[in-house]
């Protein structure tokens, strides 16, 4: 439910349940405000540890979120 949103939107909510986030920005200009960016998609939130249980937030560590900027237009 994350993708489609907007960026900043997606980061402080992924940041609120304890992941560390990283951006990938896939078009755009790096100046635009991240509220006006969104998400094309976000990476490494799954996953299971040996024992085949799901990972925790702690246990995933990062997450990945690809935004698309629009251009600047100042």
């Amino acid at each position: 439910p994350l993708e489609n949103g907007s960026a900043s939107d997606a980061i402080n909510q992924l940041k609120a349940q304890g992941y560390s986030v990283q951006l990938n920005l896939t078009n755009g200009y790096p100046d635009v405000p991240l509220s006006e960016c969104s998400v094309l998609g976000v990476h490494g939130l799954s996953g299971t540890d040996a024992a085949g249980k799901p990972l925790t937030p702690a246990g995933v560590g990062t997450v990945y979120v690809d935004v698309n900027c629009p251009e600047d237009n100042d």
